[in-house]
């Protein structure tokens, strides 16, 4: 897959081009494309929006949990098998595409800016040196059962913040994005 045969998708084009057509996205989300905010954070369950399975890249950071399912992900010009005990760091302008081998999908996928993440140099610094999305990490991090389980309910965390619009949402929706970076981390050193 050549990088210019392949579009690169803005967070504008994501509700027309990446997200099938839905009624059901959450308000957060249609809220934050409405506005252009260019801090943007998107949490979805798998089995409601599965995402794109074209190849694409986009200028988003991509985060997924698959909790059903295995599939084939192809990822720059390298193929990885994902099975819901493993966990995926995506960067930014990578050209992705995924294949289905069950027919049973489920997880979470977070979508989010750098300037989301990162609200000063320091932070943007650490994400961008981050070995979770590396140039040479692989995307793919297997995770041990125990694991799994964690960043399950991190996830579900996220999700329910990110569909519950309460005071210091952005912050709780920051603060569970860090820690997920960081017990990656920790695996990852392991």
């Amino acid at each position: 897959m050549k990088s210019r045969m392949v579009a690169l998708y803005q967070l504008a084009d994501l509700d027309t081009t990446y997200l099938p057509p839905s009624h059901n996205l959450p308000v957060s989300y249609t809220e934050q494309i409405r506005i252009a905010e260019p801090a943007h954070f998107s949490v979805f369950r798998r089995d409601e929006h599965p995402g794109n399975n074209e190849p694409d890249r986009s200028d988003l950071y991509k985060i997924l949990l698959p909790t059903k399912g295995r599939a084939n992900f192809h990822y720059g010009d390298q193929q990885y098998r994902v099975t819901p005990d493993s966990i995926l760091f995506i960067k930014p302008k990578e050209i992705k595409s995924w294949k289905n081998i069950t027919e049973e999908q489920d997880g979470y996928y977070c979508l989010f800016t750098a300037s989301f993440f990162a609200f000063n140099a320091t932070q943007l610094k650490a994400l961008q040196d981050s070995p979770l999305f590396s140039k040479d990490a692989a995307p793919v991090l297997p995770l041990t059962a125990g694991q799994a389980t964690m960043f399950q309910d991190l996830f579900i965390k996220l999700y329910q913040e990110f569909n519950n619009i309460l005071q210091y949402n952005t912050e709780m929706l920051r603060l569970y994005l860090h820690i997920i970076l960081i017990e990656a981390g920790r695996v990852a050193a392991h």
